[in-house]
């Protein structure tokens, strides 16, 4: 459970911070370069070194040798791979966080909508919050109807060419 949170904090993390980049990085890190590098099928000593000492400070090598740890040897020699994931699941909570907060993030300054929420959807707020064209804003108003209703009616499009 400790790698689960770990591998998909750091993805998360790094996705937060950088954006789509950031998601494929973490995947790139913690799957296609810590998979092969994990040495979960074998022991690490078996890699060519630094090959070997490498995957196990990334996510899917520590789990593999906790996971080793607690199944043959009592969870004796588990102590490092642990705090390994915990480092990893606690730095991606953290970049989250951060981001979450606006503090650090890709996008830099998070737009007006982001920042009201989705509140605003609907009734009279509905001009000013979402991002459809002046003329779906007006052809809502006439009707009398949610904006976002009217949006989904015409399926997302803006049937006035301008």
């Amino acid at each position: 459970m400790l790698f689960a949170l770990a591998a998909g904090a750091t993805v998360a993390g790094l996705g937060a911070v950088l954006g789509r980049p950031g998601i494929g990085l973490g995947a790139l890190l913690v799957f296609l370069v810590g998979n092969p590098l994990s040495a979960v099928s074998a022991a690490p000593e078996l890699l060519p070194q630094p090959w070997g000492e490498i995957g196990q400070w990334l996510p899917v090598g520590a789990g593999g040798t906790a996971l080793r740890s607690a199944a043959f040897f009592a969870g004796a020699g588990a102590g490092q791979a642990v705090a390994i994931l915990a480092g990893y699941a606690v730095a991606g909570l953290l970049l989250v966080l951060l981001a979450r907060r606006g503090r650090i993030g890709a996008g830099g300054r998070r737009s007006g909508r982001a920042r009201r929420g989705v509140r605003g959807l609907t009734g009279r707020a509905a001009g000013r919050t979402a991002a459809v064209c002046p003329a779906q804003r007006a052809a809502a108003r006439r009707a009398r109807r949610p904006l976002l209703q009217s949006v989904v009616d015409r399926g997302g499009w803006c049937p006035w060419k301008h």
